[in-house]
């Protein structure tokens, strides 16, 4: 069927697609990305575009598995509200594949990476060996990403089908179900050894909740995101109105307070134990320049902030207040998963310089391309609200 400005399926999808200036922005970023980190690893700065590249592999990817995630629980939990929601979660699952290509280059780099490589690791050797370090996180990240596609195979088909709801669920419902628990593993596997490891002599058991509920926290800040860009047009699919919106914000502001209190917990602990062993951790972030103010920045920009926006409910209920709350949980996020890393590889040298900062944007364009290209070849129906 063709209309005045052409075939109605291919306007429908210019539409529901991210803005074409954002797209192009983005495809600028990857290229300057890869040129920074190819002139930064040659460079005399390659720890600090190492520990970048870290930071990045472990934020973009737990926002796109997080996304994930949101759908399968959202699928799980019968919220017919979340249609919308749920495919901008499922889009996020184009990102994954691309996700191995920094894997296979942290991989290569190991040695800027694996501060203890060389050292005797005494009874800890068995678990922290290289082998078994890249191996353990293959295949858990292999496996989630194979659950991931198919569960978002699985329910585009239905949606395309055009499935009644018990049907549907019939298809997806077990992968719904085992991708929570499956990532909750990996993920608390994936912060054991690429935060906690990078002090391998420093422990802490809540690390990995903390790490995967901060995930899912950018994750939905970037919904609530994606969301508002999306649904810029009147009459578009995309927008959320009424409860719909307050849901988002209430589950924004929910894993806001839970990753608050994460990150309170973890320190109250440690702090009350005061044993140098647990301790070093924190006083490298809370008494160190320039980490200390770092770390303020991010309490104020994860946590207090968006805390205070949130209770109000004329920001869940606005798609652009809202969506200035997520784009600010975003960048105070990535900054709080640069805190968990950096000090620990760079604690007297800290760098952020021109190459770090391309990389970063090229990691980001790499997102939006995924995105951009799963919303723009999905064959679903229209998310109705």
């Amino acid at each position: 069927m063709v209309g005045d400005d052409g075939p109605v399926e291919e306007r429908t999808r210019v539409a529901d697609a991210l803005p074409r200036g954002l797209v192009m922005a983005a495809r600028l970023a990857v290229l300057g990305g890869i040129g920074a980190f190819a002139a930064g690893a040659l460079s005399g700065h390659k720890q600090a575009v190492w520990t970048a590249l870290l930071v990045n592999y472990l934020y973009f990817l737990g926002l796109a598995q997080g996304a994930v995630t949101w759908a399968a629980v959202l699928d799980l939990a019968r919220a017919r509200w979340s249609d919308p929601v749920r495919q901008l979660g499922e889009a996020c699952a184009a990102f994954l594949p691309i996700s191995f290509i920094p894997a296979v280059a942290l991989f290569l780099g190991r040695r800027w990476i694996v501060p203890w490589i060389g050292e005797d690791m005494g009874d800890r050797a068995a678990w922290m060996n290289v082998p078994a370090l890249f191996a353990r996180n293959a295949v858990g990240l292999v496996l989630l990403t194979v659950l991931s596609l198919v569960y978002v195979s699985r329910s585009k088909r239905a949606r395309a089908e055009g499935e009644g709801s018990e049907e549907a669920r019939r298809r997806t419902g077990g992968l719904a179900a085992a991708i929570p628990i499956t990532y909750a593993v990996v993920f608390s596997i994936l912060a054991f050894d690429f935060v906690m490891g990078l002090q391998p002599f420093w422990h802490s058991t809540l690390i990995g909740p903390y790490f995967f509920c901060g995930a899912l926290y950018c994750a939905m800040a970037w919904i609530a995101l994606g969301a508002a860009v999306l649904g810029r047009t009147p009459g578009s699919p995309w927008q959320l109105a009424g409860q719909p919106q307050l849901d988002v914000g209430n589950l924004l502001l929910a894993f806001g307070m839970l990753t608050t209190y994460m990150f309170f917990a973890h320190l109250l602990v440690i702090w009350y134990a005061n044993l140098p062993d647990e301790t070093s951790f924190l006083i490298a972030r809370y008494h160190q320049p320039p980490w200390f103010t770092l770390t303020w920045i991010v309490i104020g920009g994860a946590f207090l902030a968006p805390f205070a926006c949130l209770i109000v409910r004329e920001v869940k209920a606005g798609p652009r207040l809202l969506a200035c709350v997520g784009a600010l949980v975003l960048v105070a996020m990535w900054l709080e998963r640069y805190l968990l890393v950096a000090p620990s590889l760079r604690p007297a040298h800290p760098r952020f310089g021109p190459a770090e900062a391309f990389l970063t944007l090229g990691f980001a364009g790499a997102f939006v391309l995924a995105v951009d290209w799963w919303l723009r070849r999905a064959d679903a129906a229209e998310p109705s609200v």
